[in-house]
């Protein structure tokens, strides 16, 4: 049981075990019943990479917060090619408004036009360089804000990237009563993964 009192608290970085400590992916791979890593394959790469950012950017006091989103990210995976793009416009999306710059302005309307279905090749070299350079950009770009501020929009910003990949986050309520992993029960249904 103590060992479980160590996870709730989130510190930045990656670790080499839970005595080290825990990272928000990291809790995600436990809490998915995956092995230990802040890379489970339970969540989809690009909000992992999100999820990460947003984990090693929030403030100490502020980290603990961002736990309540791991049972949804236990599940947040799709293979939706559009995906990617969709991220990626959240992220630029919510850093627009704290830092209107003709840079995030490009890297936004670029995601928009790639999160339409069309050229399977051309998602492909999205997806692989520019969605993650567009979330590290907003990333850096919220972090330019007052501590206080950058919190609530990194808080914000993956939890818009959640949204939009059609995951809810679960209530206050279930999340107490919930047993996470695959085959989790959610409510009075149960999801096989």
């Amino acid at each position: 049981m103590a060992r479980q009192e160590n996870w709730a608290t989130l510190s930045a970085g990656q670790h080499l075990s839970s005595e080290d400590g825990v990272c928000l992916m990291e809790l995600v791979s436990i809490a998915a019943h995956e092995r230990w890593s802040d890379h489970p394959c339970c969540t989809h790469p690009l909000l992992a990479h999100l999820a990460r950012r947003a984990n090693d950017a929030t403030s100490d006091l502020k980290r603990a917060a961002l736990a309540g989103l791991v049972p949804t990210l236990v599940w947040a995976d799709t293979d939706d090619p559009q995906a990617y793009a969709r991220i990626a416009a959240e992220c630029t999306r919510v850093a627009l408004a704290h830092r209107p710059t003709l840079v995030l302005r490009g890297l936004h309307d670029a995601a928009v036009r790639r999160s339409r279905p069309g050229d399977s090749r051309r998602h492909l070299l999205y997806r692989r360089g520019a969605a993650f350079r567009s979330v590290d950009l907003a990333v850096l770009a919220v972090q330019q804000c007052p501590q206080d501020v950058a919190d609530a929009a990194l808080r914000r910003m993956l939890s818009s990237a959640v949204h939009c990949l059609g995951a809810a986050e679960p209530s206050p309520v279930v999340q107490s009563g919930m047993t996470w992993g695959r085959g989790a029960v959610v409510g009075d249904r149960t999801r096989e993964r």
